[in-house]
């Protein structure tokens, strides 16, 4: 009978780790496995985050509406950790864990603490981030929702595992930390690879979700054309740009950072003209529906801080704030004391049938003149969607002149 106890027993406690089963040996190749979908879904997502922040036509088949929108969510000051977008940290980590796995079944051990305690860690960070994206992003990710998903499994069969080695979870654990003592020979380099992975990463990935800060803008003549636009750059252009732009864009917000830098290099020459085209339905028309759901508000709010003398300094402000802050929690109020506007003047304006008017006056020519999307620049009569390349805009200058 102690024979037959010793060979049904788990390795005695000088093993450095559990020798597996069949059944581990199983649930190893399922990690493996349900890693390797993790890694896919991070990639999608990573995918996602780019075409989000750099691309305007880009549409992605998880933005299904505002409450399920994948867009919205890479969109957010909350998608990105420490310097990297999450999705990257997913696809550092999901191949950490598949690669480590691969090992632990080529050396035929079981590493049922390690899965334990990263799956543990896996999750807790999936419940921080649905957390996030439901009360303070207040939109979903279907992908995202996926590697909650995921993440539920491994632990899941983290669990599974430590009960299949029949080691207690803290004995399980020391047997592991026993097992990568016995081979640093390939765990330290692993380890410095790893690390320069992760350094690699930062250098090759560039911060493409960032904007330069609105405060840096350097400041230029600007005033009022003779039909009531708001206009920034040379009193006496030779070329003038339109922009027909959206508050709540973060495209926008980008393209317009960028036109602004163009035409102060080359300020004697340009002119920026604001258009209003918020798309939200509660002053466009040509929309079914609130896409953006505060973009008629800022446009109204930006548009009567122009009557007291400072659109451009709201302008600037409103697209500064979101870069850190979503559009929901965005404080005009707040906004307009920081600006030293008078609240009960801005109220009036806003209210005005005067600034209804003005802002579905620039929804109709910009819908007569077919806008393919926001933000879209006009240089007369020639569109250019997204942005005016800077070598065509010299172009336009060495032509006038």
């Amino acid at each position: 009978m102690s024979d037959t106890k010793k060979k049904d027993a788990p390795n005695d406690e000088t093993s450095p780790a559990v020798s597996p089963s069949s059944m581990a040996q199983k649930i190893q190749v399922a990690i493996v496995l349900v890693s390797l979908l993790g890694l896919a879904v991070a990639i999608e997502l990573t995918h996602i985050h780019y075409e989000s922040h750099t691309n305007p036509d880009f549409n992605s088949i998880c933005a299904i509406n505002e409450a399920l929108n994948c867009e919205t969510v890479a969109r957010s000051p909350w998608s990105v950790f420490a310097g990297l977008p999450i999705s990257v940290w997913g696809m550092l980590a999901y191949t950490l864990f598949g690669i480590l796995g691969f090992h632990a079944l080529l050396k035929k051990k079981v590493l049922a603490g390690f899965y334990l305690v990263s799956s543990l860690g896996a999750l807790v960070t999936s419940g921080l981030l649905a957390y996030i994206s439901t009360f303070l992003i207040k939109s979903l990710c279907l992908f995202c929702t996926t590697l909650y998903v995921v993440n539920s499994a491994l632990f899941i069969l983290g669990i599974v595992l430590v009960r299949t080695s029949r080691y207690s979870p803290i004995r399980a654990i020391w047997a592991d930390i026993q097992f990568v003592a016995s081979r640093l020979q390939f765990y330290i380099p692993f380890s410095v690879l790893f690390a320069l992975a992760v350094v690699l990463t930062y250098v090759l990935v560039p911060a493409y979700w960032k904007t330069s800060s609105y405060d840096s803008l350097p400041s230029m003549a600007s005033g009022v054309t003779k039909e009531g636009h708001y206009w920034i750059g040379a009193k006496n252009p030779k070329v003038t740009i339109e922009e027909f732009s959206d508050y709540e864009c973060p495209f926008c917000r980008r393209a317009h950072y960028n036109a602004r830098m163009m035409v102060a290099r080359h300020r004697d020459d340009v002119r920026l003209v604001h258009r209003h085209m918020p798309v939200d339905n509660k002053c466009n028309e040509y929309m079914d529906t609130a896409f953006h759901e505060r973009a008629c508000e800022f446009a109204y709010f930006v548009e009567c801080a122009g009557e007291q003398g400072k659109f451009w300094q709201m302008n600037d402000a409103l697209f500064g704030l979101q870069e850190t802050t979503n559009a929901r929690n965005v404080d005009l109020e707040e906004l307009a004391e920081t600006l030293l506007l008078n609240l009960e003047k801005m109220s009036e304006c806003v209210k005005s049938a005067k600034t209804v008017q003005k802002i579905a006056a620039d929804i109709d020519e910009g819908n007569q003149r077919q806008l393919p999307g926001t933000p879209t620049y006009f240089v007369g009569a020639q569109p250019y969607p997204g942005s005016v390349p800077e070598r065509t805009l010299l172009k336009y200058i060495e032509r006038a002149k």
